[in-house]
């Protein structure tokens, strides 16, 4: 059971890819690979707590990290992902360098933190295994839906405004960055998708993401629809269920990933 685990964590400060500096917690567990654990807009590594003791209680090496403007770590604004992969590139270069098996990595993210990690891995064969929990298909989605929030129909003129001021102010472009565009160019990486079923909109975006994804036989997608207890809700039944559906998900495909996985992940940006 992950509640009788000794907590043993450390506090880290590393460089993102673009030189950002990015605060986590790293918990030290057993032999298995290490997983980087990124959390949702507004939130923190605070809330993937209860995650990161479920994973070192089963023998892996979770990174909690402050993405870009949250938390502790620098940054002046939060770019919905775009830039925020760069947060996670910049965890397993410093896990690498302290010689935590960087050959094969997991990535969790929720909402923001799931954005970026798609993101990361277009370019970052490094990431064998990805759970994505509230997977949005591009910046745009979630700043619409952020701006526009209590309307109901909203024209697209609108939504070109809303991102055309995101760009203005650094965020990037939404059309370029786009999960939906490069999930499904991941496989053979295994990926499990998940969505709150209080929110309607999440699942159906997250039913479209997984049958773009191609199918194979070895390294298939997967999508579960769960309850509103997630990542930082420790207590509940709910939770425990889902604390141990992603652990073993990481259980079974993270653990003997080796390096010739590593070169058939990679794909073309």
């Amino acid at each position: 059971e992950f509640e009788s685990v000794r907590l043993t964590v450390e506090e880290v400060e590393f460089p993102a890819a673009d030189g950002v500096s990015i605060s986590g917690w790293l918990f030290p567990g057993g032999q298995g690979p290490p997983i980087v654990l990124a959390h949702d807009v507004d939130g923190s590594r605070a809330d993937l707590l209860a995650l990161a003791l479920a994973l070192q209680a089963r023998g892996f090496t979770p990174l909690a990290v402050d993405l870009r403007a949250h938390g502790q770590s620098a940054g002046t604004r939060s770019t919905l992902g775009i830039a925020e992969r760069r947060d996670i590139v910049g965890a397993i270069d410093f896990l690498e360098a302290r010689g935590i098996a960087p050959d094969a990595v997991g990535v969790y993210g929720l909402g923001l933190g799931a954005h970026a990690a798609v993101l990361a891995a277009a370019t970052e064969p490094r990431i064998t295994v990805l759970v994505l929990d509230g997977l949005y298909p591009d910046a745009g989605w979630l700043l619409s839906r952020r701006a526009w929030s209590g309307v109901g129909w909203v024209p697209a003129a609108l939504d070109r405004l809303a991102s055309a001021a995101f760009t203005a102010l650094g965020g990037g472009r939404v059309t370029k960055d786009q999960a939906a565009q490069l999930l499904p160019r991941l496989s053979p990486r295994d990926v499990l998708l998940i969505a709150p079923e209080s929110d309607p909109q999440l699942v159906a975006t997250a039913r479209t993401l997984l049958d773009a994804i191609p199918e194979d036989p070895d390294h298939d997608g997967n999508l579960i629809i769960t309850a509103d207890s997630r990542a930082g809700d420790p207590g509940t039944n709910a939770s425990r269920e889902y604390l141990d559906r992603i652990a073993s998900f990481f259980g079974s495909r993270l653990v003997g990933s080796t390096k010739a996985l590593r070169t058939r992940a990679s794909v073309r940006p």
